[in-house]
This record gives structure tokens, C-alpha cells and sequence, in this order.
């Protein structure tokens, strides 16, 4: 059974989707090794992995758009996820914490796209 935040992920990336636009979905998290000492462990990230990453990352209009996805409207960003929401627009990006279809819809209309 799928968690809140994956039934809003699939929600999201379904209207990204029929929308046209092109996003692809950040897998930056710490992947477990059962060849890691005895029992198992985790891989180190990678030097140049960010915390805080975006879950989806899309390109509209030649602008980067940081899209981090929550269980539900009341969920906050982490810091890490602050930070770089921060850098993002800091770059002239665009950054959204989206919680529900409803909030998804609501960035497609400020990006200027037609949802149906």
C-alpha cells in the first residue's frame, strides 16, 4: 500500500505528465547494502549529493524548478530542505512544497500551464 506522500507523488507526476513537462524524480537517499559489514548497512552518499534535494526536479520554459513533495498540506520542509529552496531561488529558481493535488494544480497555474 502506498504512504500519503506516494499517492501525492503519483498524483504530481501524473499532472506533470499530461501537462508536457519534462521532470524527472530525484533518488538521493542513503541505499542499504546487505555487503556492508555482517548484517548489512548503508552506502555513503555520494561527495557531491546534496541534502535536501528536491523529489522532482522539472525544466519549464528553460527554468529550474525544485518540486518537494509532502504527505499533506500542513507538512514542513526540513532545514536541509530550506537550504535548498533557498539556493534554488537565490538562482533564480523556482521552488514549491506541494502537499496535495490542489497545491499542484495551484503551481501549474503560476508556471503559466493549463492543467486539465
Amino acid at each position: 500500500m502506498p504512504t500519503p506522500e506516494q499517492v501525492v507523488k503519483n498524483k504530481v507526476c501524473k499532472l506533470l505528465n499530461e501537462a508536457g513537462i519534462f521532470f524527472f524524480q530525484v533518488n538521493n537517499g542513503a541505499v542499504f547494502d546487505k555487503n556492508i559489514g555482517t548484517t548489512g548497512g548503508y552506502r555513503s552518499l555520494s561527495k557531491w549529493a546534496i541534502a535536501g534535494v528536491s523529489d522532482l526536479i522539472a525544466i519549464v520554459n528553460g527554468q529550474f524548478i525544485g518540486i518537494e513533495l509532502k504527505k499533506n498540506e500542513k507538512a514542513k520542509a526540513s532545514p536541509d530542505q530550506i537550504l535548498f529552496a533557498k539556493r534554488v531561488e537565490r538562482n533564480k529558481g523556482q521552488y514549491y512544497l506541494i502537499g496535495s493535488e490542489e497545491q499542484a494544480k495551484a503551481m501549474l497555474i503560476k508556471l503559466g500551464i493549463n492543467s486539465t
